[in-house]
């Protein structure tokens, strides 16, 4: 009886403190208006803890090497497991030696002409897999209807520019070509899309099919926080939403860490490019500058985090990436010429560093005449892959995908 009031004595208090400090290290200030803020905070806990952990484990200098990187994927592709739904048929397949999985509907496997949206996944080109978003493909699947497929392209580091684009632009011809025939796909009603560096290559491949002679073109892209350039690294968003504001996902640093990883399969450049001492003076100044101009945000966009940066310059010697920046294949943004791209879907989540990517590329293909259509909703990157999770606000974003991919 007496350890039993002793346990009860004590049980209660030790219980409230517990749940009192959980309860504190848990809460973040989350903004007003978002419609599931403790799910969201759990969330971001894990992100960092998960974070804190792989750096005490590897030492924070190893956490985006290789090893790092590898431990990540594997942890990403153990905790992304899902169930499919029956209403759906999924083939693991190949298109011109790229390995793809397709999601059908078992609804729409007797028709003759249905509609297909080719997908690729986020991940910074280094991290994720068919395997990671088979939940976000599924889902998409159930409740669009449409032909989904999902591209396993090479990743970073170990497959650097141009393999990633390559993998992708390969298969998407391969598909709109000969292989949409076995899947009783219209080639008329093809579309394409992918989220953060998805969305890049996506873009990417969209543009360059323009100069490939096929019969028909795609009908939609549909860019999901794409990330579209690294010339300007300190845009409002990036600078708002960095990690001294815990309303983020993806730290401005980690958007370096991707950027240098996919072009040059190193994390070298980091330390240049979150101060963008990546690009002179003369460079800043040209139409390059002007595309991603801080100026161009609207006024609405900035809150009062905003602070406009001091930007570091960088020498002849510095700055030893140009070309690469520049480069349309790698950074859609920076493409001279936008006339003729399909019709362009561009979704953008209101706590992201990369929101303002999706802006400027908004502003460049109006201006070029295409059908535009841009939405910035109150969530969070990676709604897509939350949605999965529960999360209300990513649900809604989820939805709000859906809706543009059923107008193929």
């Amino acid at each position: 009886m007496g350890c039993l009031s002793i346990c009860l004595k004590y049980f209660f208090p030790i219980s409230c403190i517990t749940v009192a400090t959980l309860a504190y290290c848990m809460y973040e200030p989350m903004p007003i208006g978002l419609e599931d803020p403790w799910t969201m905070r759990f969330i971001l806990k894990f992100n960092q803890l998960s974070d804190f952990l792989r750096g005490l484990w590897l030492g924070e200098e190893n956490a985006f090497e290789p090893v790092g990187i590898r431990l990540r994927r594997d942890l990403i592709n153990k905790f992304t497991k899902g169930n499919r739904p029956n209403s759906i048929k999924v083939t693991d397949d190949r298109f011109d030696k790229i390995p793809v999985r397709v999601y059908e509907p078992v609804s729409t496997q007797d028709e003759v002409s249905r509609p297909a949206l080719i997908y690729i996944h986020g991940g910074g080109w280094i991290l994720h897999s068919v395997e990671s978003f088979d939940a976000v493909c599924s889902r998409l699947c159930e409740q669009s209807g449409v032909v989904i497929v999902s591209i396993d392209y090479r990743l970073a580091p170990e497959h650097t520019f141009p393999t990633p684009f390559n993998d992708c632009y390969q298969s998407t011809l391969y598909f709109m070509t000969d292989a949409h025939k076995r899947y009783s796909v219209d080639p008329r009603r093809i579309g394409i899309a992918g989220d953060s560096a998805g969305g890049n290559l996506a873009a990417a491949v969209a543009a360059k099919l323009r100069t490939t002679s096929v019969i028909h073109a795609l009908k939609m892209q549909i860019l999901i926080y794409p990330v579209l350039q690294g010339f300007n690294m300190l845009t409002p968003s990036r600078i708002m939403y960095d990690t001294t504001n815990q309303l983020t996902v993806v730290p401005r640093i980690n958007v370096a860490i991707a950027v240098s990883n996919y072009v040059f399969g190193n994390c070298k450049h980091v330390p240049i490019m979150i101060r963008n001492a990546h690009t002179s003076r003369q460079y800043k100044e040209s139409r390059y500058g002007k595309w991603v101009s801080n100026d161009l945000i609207p006024d609405s966009m900035k809150n009062g985090a905003y602070i406009k940066p001091v930007e570091d310059d960088a020498d002849d010697e510095t700055a030893i990436f140009y070309d690469e920046m520049l480069n349309p294949d790698i950074f859609p943004l920076m493409n001279d010429n936008l006339v003729g791209l399909p019709k362009t879907i561009l979704l953008s989540c209101e706590y992201d560093t990369l929101r303002d990517d999706a802006y400027f590329y908004y502003l460049r293909v109006r201006d070029a005449g295409v059908d535009v259509v841009y939405r910035n909703e109150l969530c969070f990157h990676g709604a897509l892959n939350f949605a999965t999770a529960g999360s209300t606000s990513s649900i809604h974003f989820f939805d709000i995908f859906v809706d543009f991919v059923k107008l193929l």
